[in-house]
């Protein structure tokens, strides 16, 4: 790759990025129409060059590539204004090249951009609301293809960020081993009502173990003692179809997989993924 190649590729591969910071999606489209326009003169042919810029994307150093597909950088941040919210905020940005390998038939695909999921130890009222409605209007610029009714769970995937006002939280750990403390957890905890948030982690077809976390306890529930997965999955049926819930799921794609297997025409609706 002669000089003039490796100068426009930095270009785009910078123009890109900023792009996708700005941005709720980023149409390949878009980056191809414009690559073309700029081709170089040198005798490098179009595939070539978008390939190199969009390997240049995928290998940016904010970038995660251990995992196949979107990723989000989780953590918990003392202020929203700290500068590590802007390195959390870089490492959410797409992973274009193994999108493109996954789709390599699609000329008009979508690289949906995840920003920041910081965790805190306050969340006023408001917050919520806000969190709640940024999903709702995020949920509407996706492309649809991507929240069709053949694919109900693949819904609006985008991070958030909430005010903080305490530098240090603590995690409460629970074990729930019987439905009716499920029940009773579900009734009066005040996280699990609407315009509130929770993170959702299902390992059913690893162990017979459901994980929901607010922001101040974990709650793991044994589903084998609480009288079965399904008897579980029924429960929490209400919640997962409350589109005012949020829920915040790690890898939701799978998971979805062994809820669906228990519990047919459940939709998983206010549901935010980490991990596309």
């Amino acid at each position: 790759m002669d000089d003039v190649v490796k100068q426009e590729v930095e270009r785009y591969t910078r123009a890109a990025l900023k792009s996708l910071d700005s941005t709720p999606y980023f149409r390949l489209s878009y980056l191809r129409g414009e690559l073309k326009k700029h081709l170089p003169a040198s005798g490098v042919t179009y595939p070539t060059f978008v390939a190199l810029v969009v390997e240049g994307i995928a290998k940016h150093p904010c970038l995660d590539l251990q995992h196949n597909g979107f990723v989000l950088s989780r953590g918990c941040i003392p202020h929203v204004n700290d500068r590590s919210m802007e390195t959390m905020a870089a490492k959410c940005t797409v992973k274009a090249k193994a999108y493109v390998q996954r789709h390599p038939a699609s000329s008009d695909a979508y690289f949906p951009v995840l920003h920041v999921h910081a965790i805190v130890q306050k969340c006023t009222s408001a917050d919520r609301r806000s969190c709640c409605k940024l999903s709702s209007e995020w949920h509407k610029t996706l492309p649809w293809s991507l929240v069709s009714d053949s694919n109900p769970v693949l819904v609006s995937k985008i991070g958030f960020d909430k005010t903080a006002d305490a530098p240090h939280w603590t995690m409460r750990e629970k074990t729930v081993d019987s439905i009716e403390s499920l029940v009773a957890i579900l009734a009066f905890d005040p996280a699990f009502q609407s315009h509130s948030m929770v993170a959702v982690s299902c390992e059913l077809s690893v162990c017979h173990f459901t994980s929901l976390a607010t922001c101040t306890t974990m709650y793991h529930i044994d589903c084998l003692a609480s009288g079965g997965v399904s008897a579980v999955v029924k429960v929490l049926r209400p919640h997962f179809e409350n589109a005012q819930l949020t829920k915040v799921w790690f890898d939701v794609h799978a998971d979805a997989v062994d809820l669906h297997a228990h519990v047919p025409g459940l939709c998983l609706a206010g549901t935010w993924d980490l991990q596309v």
